[in-house]
């Protein structure tokens, strides 16, 4: 209700299907305040009325109407001229011969996956409650066989202190375990189904290079792990900071190395042979089946050019041979400072002179 002084009147009814009769219930007191609220009539109620063939009658409805009612709603009659909203209800239960009550709740998370032993916060509203109504985390389709995981009462206690009919509890610890799972909200300290949500608990997909820096002109080599995947889930190379799509990847490929993606890998690894573009920074990115929803990243380097390779090899005489890509230079501290070395690879020195250090460069 968003404005009640626009409401005139208020019925409840009732339609059977056992005798074709509309049965009504005028509301003597209107709320006040906006929003959901609670509407209950008495079965034994003689303010109950119906017609038949235009003549009205006064009284409780007989225990023939209630046999089988085909449909319950409210009636809202404007103040003033208009016309008569008719509400039906599709969630509506007969109790006994106490009263007719009607209720609408609402149970939402803010996520469908969590990762394993992130917070789930399941969100409720209702309008209406007890201290005792509460929410469990159960694994999908086992409740309410088997235990819930985890519990709480709507008050986030797990003593249930306080009436709380729209409010958030949360499940600090999280669960666990990958798989499907189920929050379902009962009603006072029993298993009165009120609402209910489904989720997932996933791993977080990954992707790894095999090294932070790589040379200039070697393979760019990754593994990765997707346990959600799809066949069509692919990995791109991009220089870092570039924005997908507006710039293309350099290189891609999907999950299982192909560029038409055939089969869905849960894990593996990838080869990228092509040489980029340049020394500078990196990045490896996942997205999910042919789309740009990034499921992981990782940033690598690629160096300039190679260092040169040296290799020193003692021979059996006491010499050493020294073997050296580019120049050689040597120092008496590993700090330097560095002489160039006139000599060409491969080199044999004697042992028994003065202790130097070696490296080779460009």
């Amino acid at each position: 209700m968003s404005n009640p002084s626009d409401v005139g009147s208020v019925s409840l009814y009732f339609l059977s299907a056992s005798d074709k009769n509309l049965y009504l219930y005028d509301i003597d007191q209107l709320p006040e305040s906006s929003g959901w609220h609670e509407i209950s009539a008495s079965l034994h109620s003689t303010e109950w009325h119906w017609y038949i063939d235009s003549e009205i009658f006064f009284g409780a409805p007989p225990d023939l109407s209630l046999q089988n009612v085909s449909e319950v709603g409210i009636l809202l009659r404007p103040t003033g001229s208009g016309k008569t909203t008719e509400i039906g209800l599709d969630n509506f239960a007969l109790l006994g011969e106490e009263t007719v009550e009607f209720t609408q709740s609402i149970l939402t998370l803010p996520s469908q996956t969590f990762e394993p032993g992130e917070i789930i916060s399941v969100s409720f509203d209702r309008p209406s409650g007890t201290k005792k109504d509460w929410i469990g985390l159960y694994e999908k389709a086992e409740a309410p066989a088997t235990p819930s995981i985890l519990w709480r009462y709507t008050d986030g206690t797990q003593s249930g202190n306080e009436i709380i009919k729209k409010g958030t509890v949360s499940f600090a610890e999280g669960l666990p375990e990958p798989g499907e799972y189920e929050a379902r909200m009962y009603s006072n300290d029993d298993y009165d189904l009120i609402s209910s949500a489904l989720f997932s608990v996933r791993k977080p997909p990954t992707l790894t290079p095999t090294k932070e820096a790589f040379n200039s002109g070697e393979s760019i080599k990754l593994t990765f792990t997707n346990p959600n995947a799809t066949p069509l889930d692919w990995v791109g190379i991009y220089r870092k900071g570039d924005e997908a799509p507006a710039v293309p990847s350099i290189f891609w490929f999907y999950t299982d190395g192909t560029k038409t993606g055939d089969t869905s890998l849960s894990e593996g690894s990838l080869e990228f042979d092509e040489s980029l573009p340049g020394a500078g920074d990196y990045e490896i990115r996942l997205y999910a089946n042919d789309s740009y929803e990034l499921l992981a990243n990782a940033t690598f380097s690629i160096g300039g050019d190679a260092p040169p390779a040296i290799n020193i090899v003692r021979n059996g005489n006491g010499t050493i041979t020294v073997s050296f890509e580019g120049k050689l230079q040597s120092a008496s501290t590993v700090n330097g400072p560095w002489h160039d070395v006139d000599a060409v690879s491969p080199l044999t020195l004697n042992t028994d002179e003065t202790v130097q250090f070696g490296r080779a460069v460009r």
